[in-house]
């Protein structure tokens, strides 16, 4: 083959050169640069021919195409991909038809394939098929809405005024996701007040209403501010809350915390917007170290407390030294104290000692008080020497006297000289009366009088009030191996409030014990103070005389008491008296 002629005299200037390189390795720099002349002077390489799109078919042959590729192998999706690049625009309804008429997954993957291309070559032509497909064909309702919705977006993108024609002329023109609605929203994105003024110059009201959600949502795609201040107020207004618009909000936080939360603030209707709902949805898609300060710059209001709770959470769970410095600087303001109060009051019940120092900057009071006792409590009952080595290097009076009550309830059962030790210990209070409780409870169940001499003595030695369940602790027990022993016992005190108490936890265990009607009543005839003994036989006897009313009515006739507790009880429960 013979070579052009200058590309024969290049090849020898080229070939003379690379000989002189190889022979003279020491060349002068005027050989050196005369090669480098003839490299960067040599021809740049032709441009790549421009892409120019397949011959279509003629439409002769391509339904021969057609009914071919029909009659083989629907899987062959690359040879569908070959036939619709030649296919001429007249013969897409056709295959498509064909397609919607076969069933199978293969067919119906194969019509998709058919109507993206469509749409992508003569969207106006797909769109005006789509249209007509009939209510009750082979698609639902929800099939042939996406199928206009796709090919009338892609009309829009290059007529939008056909397109928008065409869409308000369908079935579901009005629909909030019919294809006109869709095509405002694709408007939107680029140009919302366009799609504003357009959708509203259409003078209903009615599909303005659906229609505007569609345009948020575009105009939202590229600025959710932006779309949240221009419409935000009528979606709202709508019934709409702002869970509806919980990832545009979180966006525009991620954008401008300032602005997003003020507006928020500003449209907060407490349960009508779900607003706390709302900010726990932002903690799981906000960073949650962006959120709560800038919250906490937003408002002061303290009845907003309860929208830092979940944010605070994520936080101490992503960066907890971070929030912990947070919450310690604060400050003295009621939201800053009632969020720390959240904080600290919040715990793992299987880590109850993460936090404490949350607590410790607390203001002293009742309610630091009482938290740090919640706290220490749980930890004690987990880890007993790890609480007890924490309160040992801190002054925390009210949580050491809990701890101490739970540590003398241990010993209790085990050596009760030491638990005394401990008890003389406490100073008066709950815990106190709590620990003494334990102790009676723990001697009555082998020494239940004993038991109770001592928390008589223990009772008649302090100013706490000691009330019917406290006095439970020893009777129970007592009750079970002699009920008419601790009734006599109980009589013989002194103590005018010792025995209300104990013999109302007397009473109480006689009324939950398994004795029948006669043997209660038979033990409250030795009960010596007469109103108490009234008022037990009528607890008594209530029951009975629901029950076989006849033989309460012979018990309580041939029993000792006095007439006037027997008509007293004859009074309130016997049918046949006269009231």
């Amino acid at each position: 083959m013979k070579r052009p002629l200058a590309q024969l005299g290049l090849g020898v200037v080229l070939g003379a050169l690379g000989t002189v390189a190889v022979r003279h390795t020491l060349a002068p720099p005027d050989a050196e640069n005369i090669a480098t002349a003839v490299v960067e002077h040599a021809p740049a390489p032709p441009p790549p021919a421009p892409w120019t799109p397949p011959t279509l078919l003629a439409e002769v042959d391509a339904r021969g195409r057609v009914d071919a590729w029909l009659a083989g192998d629907l899987g062959d999706r690359a040879g569908l991909r070959l036939l619709l690049s030649v296919l001429p625009a007249s013969e897409f309804a056709r295959l498509a038809d064909a397609l919607l008429a076969l069933k199978g997954g293969d067919a119906r993957a194969r019509f998709q394939d058919v109507f993206d291309a469509w749409a992508d070559r003569d969207a106006a032509s797909a769109a005006r098929w789509a249209g007509a497909l009939p209510e009750k064909g082979t698609l639902n309702g929800r099939a042939r809405r996406l199928l206009r919705e796709q090919a009338g977006l892609a009309w829009a993108r290059d007529d939008l005024a056909a397109a928008l024609l065409w869409a308000h002329a369908l079935p579901d023109a009005g629909a909030e996701w019919g294809a006109a609605a869709m095509i405002y929203g694709q408007l939107a994105e680029h140009d919302p007040q366009r799609a504003i003024t357009l959708a509203r110059a259409r003078g209903d009201d009615a599909f303005y209403a659906k229609a505007v959600r569609r345009i948020y949502d575009g105009w939202a795609k590229r600025d959710p501010g932006a779309a949240l201040q221009g419409l935000g107020d009528t979606l709202l207004g709508s019934g709409m809350s702002f869970l509806n618009l919980a990832d545009d909000i979180g966006r525009w936080i991620s954008r401008d915390s300032g602005a997003a939360l003020g507006w928020v603030i500003a449209h907060d209707r407490g349960h009508e917007t779900y607003t706390n709902s709302l900010f726990y949805r932002l903690a799981k898609n906000v960073d949650s170290a962006v959120l709560v300060p800038a919250l906490f710059r937003a408002t002061q209001d303290a009845a907003h407390v309860d929208w830092f709770s979940d944010p605070l959470i994520a936080w101490m769970k992503t960066d907890a030294e971070a929030a912990k410095t947070w919450l310690a600087g604060l400050g003295d303001s009621d939201l800053g104290q009632k969020i720390l109060a959240r904080a600290a009051g919040s715990y793992s019940p299987v880590q109850p000692w993460e936090g404490l120092d949350l607590v410790l900057l607390l203001p002293a009071g009742t309610a630091r008080n009482e938290t740090l006792t919640s706290r220490v409590s749980a930890w004690f009952e987990l880890d007993p020497d790890g609480a007890v080595a924490w309160l040992g290097k801190h002054d925390e009076p009210a949580a050491s006297a809990v701890v101490q009550a739970k540590l003398i309830g241990r010993l209790a059962a085990t050596n009760r000289p030491a638990a005394m030790a401990r008890l003389a210990e406490l100073a008066p209070g709950q815990e106190k009366r709590t620990a003494t409780r334990q102790i009676a409870a723990a001697w009555a169940a082998s020494s239940p009088r004993e038991a109770a001499e001592w928390l008589a003595v223990a009772t008649r030695s302090t100013t706490e009030s000691y009330n019917h369940q406290d006095w439970g602790a020893v009777v129970k027990p007592w009750f079970t191996e002699d009920p008419a022993a601790v009734r006599d016992w109980i009589n013989a005190q002194g103590a005018p409030a010792l025995r209300q108490e104990a013999g109302t936890a007397w009473t109480i265990t006689l009324l939950n014990s398994p004795l029948s009607h006669a043997e209660r009543c038979g033990l409250i005839l030795g009960v010596k103070d007469e109103n108490r003994q009234l008022q037990d036989m009528l607890n008594m006897t209530y029951q009975w005389y629901k029950d076989d009313a006849s033989s309460a009515r012979a018990w309580l006739a041939a029993s000792p008491l006095p007439q006037t507790t027997k008509n007293v009880v004859s009074q309130a429960y016997d049918p046949t008296v006269k009231r």
